[in-house]
């Protein structure tokens, strides 16, 4: 096998399991929402983002810069709302981002649900807490964003902030390392159902 087919399997393997990973936690996570929480209006989903938005710094520990950049999320999510007839349709229309965000806000016990379910269905990172989920989840979308948008996964290793020059320190360079050698893997997808 040569070099460019061999690179051309690796990606096509990480789009698998990026895909795949997204399409299962969003199926759970919609159902979970959507029969806990009672959603069927308009201001029944703004309130619920609004709770959502509350919860994040107090459920979290998070620096300001991501709660920032959560809340923008929300702010993206309240302002597609009317461009969707069903709430079915507005929930699966959710980047994997917005998605984690307003998974980070929801209440622990439907957290942990969320994440049982996960772990049933074999896409939990190898983890037994929801808070390492959730940490994993977020170096996941690092790794999607860059995948999918055919950029260096050797400069997402390397650089907190490419721009700048900023370096990651060793543990952050290992939890990239790690997480785009678990999404390299082949997986059975049909012994994960």
């Amino acid at each position: 096998m040569n070099y460019t087919k061999m690179n051309v399997k690796i990606i096509l393997s990480f789009q698998k399991n990026i895909i795949f990973f997204e399409t299962i936690f969003k199926s759970i996570f919609s159902y979970r929402v959507l029969t806990t929480y009672t959603l069927e209006s308009k201001s029944d989903i703004l309130s619920f983002l609004d709770a959502v938005r509350m919860r994040i710094p107090n459920n979290n520990h998070y620096n300001e810069e991501r709660i920032n950049h959560m809340n923008r999320h929300i702010d993206e999510i309240k302002a597609n709302i009317n461009n969707y007839h069903d709430v079915y349709c507005f929930f699966d229309r959710m980047s994997l981002g917005q998605t984690l965000t307003v998974y980070c806000g929801l209440e622990y016990r439907e957290q942990d649900k969320i994440f049982k379910d996960c772990k049933n269905v074999g896409i939990d990172f190898g983890v037994d807490k929801t808070p390492d989920f959730i940490s994993k989840f977020f170096t996941l979308i690092a790794v999607r964003n860059c995948v999918m948008h055919c950029n260096s996964l050797e400069i997402l290793i390397r650089f907190y902030n490419p721009k700048t020059k900023a370096l990651r320190d060793s543990t952050n360079k290992k939890r990239f390392t790690t997480m785009i050698k678990y999404l390299s893997k082949e997986k059975g997808y049909t012994n994960m159902m």
